[in-house]
Parts: C-alpha cells; sequence; structure tokens
C-alpha cells in the first residue's frame, strides 16, 4: 500500500503552533502595587507620635488609635499627620502627630538627594515629615477585599489631595494631572511627593 507522507503535515503542525505562540496572550496575576520596606538591619525605635494606628475589622468599621472613627473624621485627622507643624512656615503642634521641621539647607548643601533639591527649588523652602512617620493600617484577616482597596483608596485619596493643592498653587496643574512618562513632569511628580511623602504601612491582624 502507497504510505502517507507526513512530512507536509508536520511542518503545517509545526507552523500553526508558532502561530499560536506568538498570538496567544499569556494572562499574568495583578495584585496592588505597593513599595515594602528594606529587611536589612534592625527596626528602629519609633517615636508613638509618629504613628498614626488605623484598624479595620471584619465588619467594616475603623478603629483610629483605638477609638472608633467615620471616614470623614479619619480624612481629617490623616491631614493633621500631614500637615502638623506647619509646611511651608512653624505652626504650633499637635502633640499626637509627627512634627514637620524645617529643613537645614547649610547643613544639606552637597548632600541633599536629587529628588529634594529639585523640591526645594520648585517649591521652595518646605518643612520635611519625619521619615519615621508612619500610618500603621491593619485589618482583620477576614475583611472584605473591597473594603481593604476602599481603605487604601481613601489614604491615597488624602495624600493625592493634599500634592494636588500644593501643585495648583506652585504650578498651576493638579498632581493627578501630571504625566509620569513625560520626563519634566516625572520630576515634578516626584517632587511633590517629597513635600507629601507616601507613609502607609500594612499588617493583618493575627488571630
Amino acid at each position: 500500500m502507497p504510505s502517507l507522507n507526513a512530512g507536509s503535515m508536520a511542518d503545517i503542525a509545526f507552523l500553526l503552533l508558532v502561530f499560536f505562540l506568538l498570538v496567544t496572550t499569556i494572562s499574568s496575576d495583578k495584585g496592588i502595587l505597593k513599595i515594602l520596606p528594606s529587611q536589612d538591619g534592625e527596626a528602629a525605635r519609633i517615636p508613638d507620635q509618629n504613628v498614626l494606628e488605623i484598624q479595620l475589622n471584619e465588619a467594616g468599621n475603623y478603629l483610629v488609635e483605638g477609638s472608633p472613627m467615620k471616614e470623614d473624621s479619619i480624612r481629617h485627622i490623616l491631614r493633621l499627620f500631614y500637615t502638623n507643624g506647619g509646611v511651608w512656615s512653624e505652626e504650633i503642634p499637635l502633640v499626637n502627630f509627627p512634627v514637620r521641621r524645617a529643613l537645614d539647607e547649610d547643613r544639606l548643601r552637597g548632600e541633599t538627594d536629587n529628588d529634594t533639591a529639585f523640591a526645594l527649588q520648585t517649591f521652595g523652602s518646605f518643612r520635611r515629615m519625619p521619615g519615621s512617620a508612619v500610618i500603621m493600617f491593619t485589618f482583620d484577616e477576614h475583611v472584605s477585599y473591597n473594603d481593604y482597596v476602599h481603605t487604601l483608596d481613601m489614604v491615597d485619596g488624602v495624600v493625592n489631595g493634599l500634592r494636588d493643592e500644593l501643585c495648583l498653587r506652585k504650578l498651576g496643574i493638579s498632581y493627578r494631572q501630571l504625566q509620569p512618562s513625560i520626563p519634566e513632569q516625572l520630576a515634578l511628580i516626584r517632587a511633590a511627593q517629597q513635600v507629601f511623602p507616601q507613609c502607609l504601612a500594612e499588617q493583618e491582624l493575627q488571630p
């Protein structure tokens, strides 16, 4: 009996395999982008006033420093956390929040990183938050995904709102209108983040 020439079929199968490898989109897992702290070295003791504790329980209710609190009040507390002691000029600080300090430009001259130097050039002399200032967000293991994301959005909304006010006042454009794909505007984004840094840390409550 005449044999079937399988060479052409093998070529076709190979070409089909190559075609599907090229055109198939392989989905990847997506998550929430967060910058994690370094694990190098021992943790330094953080003053109590530099830590703001926000706890979210399974029912979707908040405790701030152990006391029940609604979202509008939390947003007000977050603004105080970021502006205590005055951003541009010294103000009488509240005792329960981190206190901004004036940048000693003489001491920092020649030692200031590029982002801080550009922030000073762009926005003027501002008072810096302590490096140890942190918003500690703790949540119950049974918290819903929507409540978890909503809390992150609430904190980001306050920080980005302050950055918006800063950029509108100094640049005439809001922070959220700046485009990171444009190098000049990316530098402005980083400068605004120097004035109002993201201070959020997260921890799941263990049963």
